[in-house]
């Protein structure tokens, strides 16, 4: 696995050099630093943040390369102790949240949200501490109107449709106690022409039979 190129910087506006290394991992670093952390496919495209004693901690920005310039790409909070509660990824041309994502101990947890490339609202939900569905599962056009709505209550009980940004129900299904229960159906468009569909039949929440 090729090392990873790691610059220091004195502080988090990342304007000033101190140093670089190449290390296999950041839990090499055994220090507080703010770095750039350089690796992957793409040379150009970069993460940065601060690490403390090896660990991810506050706001982390990711940068990809677009040929003549950088575009950020996503944003990840970390807990103290490394853990990410919040997600946060941008449109590359209007720049834009598209995805806002909560987590705890690495499940969805609490509000979720995904916009329109405008930054207009598209769908919001909420899940639990184990990332299951409960209560409002909203989906909304660009214009704002209501394409589907959802109450599932606390004990996530209730049917979800799941519409992609152009308005195409991608799959739908019900859920029973926060288990998916009864015939689940996904939708692949193809071409413009009629959708080819995957159906699951679920009883507590284990797949049964498909077609």
């Amino acid at each position: 696995m090729p090392k990873k190129k790691l610059i220091f910087f004195t502080d988090s506006t990342f304007q000033q050099k101190k140093d670089s290394v190449f290390a296999d991992s950041l839990s090499q670093i055994k220090e507080e630093a703010f770095v750039q952390v350089y690796g992957g496919n793409n040379k150009q495209s970069f993460e940065q943040g601060k690490l403390n004693n090896g660990i991810k901690v506050g706001l982390w920005k990711s940068y990809v390369d677009m040929l003549d310039h950088t575009v950020l790409q996503d944003e990840k909070l970390y807990s103290p102790e490394g853990d990410m509660t919040n997600f946060k990824a941008y449109d590359y041309d209007t720049k834009q949240v598209v995805e806002d994502k909560n987590y705890l101990h690495d499940q969805l947890t609490g509000i979720q949200k995904e916009f329109y490339p405008t930054g207009n609202l598209h769908v919001s939900f909420e899940t639990d501490e184990k990332g299951k569905y409960i209560n409002d599962f909203i989906v909304l056009s660009e214009k704002g109107e209501t394409i589907f709505a959802s109450h599932l209550g606390s004990q996530g009980t209730g049917y979800i449709k799941y519409y992609d940004k152009d308005n195409f129900l991608i799959w739908e299904g019900s859920f029973k106690n926060k288990k998916k229960e009864g015939w689940h159906h996904e939708y692949m468009p193809d071409a413009g022409r009629k959708a080819t569909t995957k159906s699951i039949l679920y009883q507590d929440d284990k797949p049964v039979k498909t077609k």
